[in-house]
Order: structure tokens, then C-alpha cells, then sequence
């Protein structure tokens, strides 16, 4: 789906609290437009990159309490409030720590911690055409999602690049050159190549 159906299906899905992981080529937007909605909406964004966790990270660490072991969990996961609890990176992050997030995807909580009920799981990947980092999301864990596919756009990425102020000579050019907004080859071995994101860096 294009950007503009993406954000709205957003919005949609998130009033119903279903895990969503999202799909799409680096540099497509995919965390920026989830960052977008969470700012529409007025909640909280928390970015958690799930390639830099190690398993038991989410869980926490136990510690003693009146003769028994009970977990405290990390910070930084919300304990009130209303957001989006962002796992980007998810596909990056190796299997075992893809598994550590099955409960939180799925019931919602992790042992004895419980995420609030105003607050929705997003996730978001590159597949393994792109040939980062990749580990294949276990079964069980890609039944838990709603899976979207983000694809770019070229009116939809015109709209938000003069609502942004990108330089209009950038503009310009690619309504002249438009298939050069995105190159989808990733049999390349080239170290840039032209993104959403790489045109935003290069009016930056």
C-alpha cells in the first residue's frame, strides 16, 4: 500500500489495539509515518530498536521480595498513558530475540508486567530482498501480526515533501525523473542510491 493508505489503516487498526508490523524497502518511511500518526493522535511515540536487545532485555531482572523472586521490567517500557510501542528493526533482531516478544505481541504483557491499555504494538522490518540484516520472523510470532506492506509513492511523497519543505529544485527534478524517487534494486553493490529518505538528506 501506498504511504496515504498506510496511514490511514493505521489509524484504523490502532483504535482496535491489533499488532501491526509493517514491511517495506529501508528508506521508504516506514518509522516516520508510524512517528506521524502517534503525533495526530496525541500519544506517546517509544522507539525501541529490537536489534539492539538481547532476549531476557525485555523481561527484565529479577530481584528478591519477601522471600520470592519476581521480575522488574526495564524503564522503558510504558506503565500509563496512551501510545505506540514502535519495535523497529524487528526482522534485524535475531530469532531468540524476535521469540522474547511473542507474549508482549500477542497478550500484551511479559511475566508479571502488563502494557497499558491505551497503548498499541507496531513493528516494522525490511525484507529479506534487501539483503541487510535479516533473520526470518518465526511462525509463530508473524501469526501474531497484522502484516502491511508499504510501498513508495510518488504523488503521495510530492504531497508531503512541499508539506515539509523539501527544496523544490529536489521536487522539481523528480517530477521530470519520477522512477528515481525509489531504485527497488538491491542486487547493487553501490553505497547510496536514491530513497525517500536519501532525497530528504540530500534538500537537508
Amino acid at each position: 500500500m501506498k504511504p496515504s493508505e498506510l496511514y490511514e489503516a493505521l489509524h484504523a487498526l490502532i483504535s482496535e489495539r491489533v499488532p501491526l508490523h509493517i514491511w517495506g524497502a529501508c528508506g521508504v518511511g516506514k518509522s516516520q509515518i508510524v512517528a506521524q500518526v502517534a503525533a495526530d493522535r496525541k500519544c506517546e511515540f517509544l522507539d525501541i530498536r529490537a536489534v539492539q536487545l538481547d532476549p531476557v532485555d525485555l523481561r527484565g531482572l529479577p530481584r528478591i521480595s519477601a522471600d520470592r523472586a519476581e521480575w522488574v521490567p526495564p524503564k522503558f517500557l510504558p506503565i500509563d498513558g496512551e501510545g505506540i510501542l514502535f519495535l523497529d528493526e524487528l526482522t534485524a533482531a535475531p530469532q531468540m530475540t524476535q521469540a522474547g516478544c511473542y507474549q508482549l505481541v500477542l497478550d500484551r504483557k511479559l511475566g508479571e508486567y502488563r502494557l497499558p491499555d491505551c497503548w498499541v504494538v507496531i513493528a516494522a522490518g525490511n525484507p529479506a530482498s534487501e539483503r541487510g540484516v535479516h533473520f526470518s520472523m518465526p511462525r509463530p510470532l508473524r501469526n501474531r501480526f497484522v502484516h502491511l506492506d508499504l510501498e513508495p509513492d510518488f504523488m503521495d511523497w510530492c504531497k508531503w515533501a512541499v508539506r515539509v519543505g523539501i527544496r523544490p529544485e529536489i521536487i522539481a527534478f523528480l517530477r521530470f525523473k519520477p522512477a528515481l524517487l525509489h531504485d527497488p534494486d538491491a542486487t547493487s553493490d553501490v553505497n547510496a542510491w536514491p530513497t525517500p529518505r536519501s532525497w530528504e538528506m540530500a534538500s537537508n
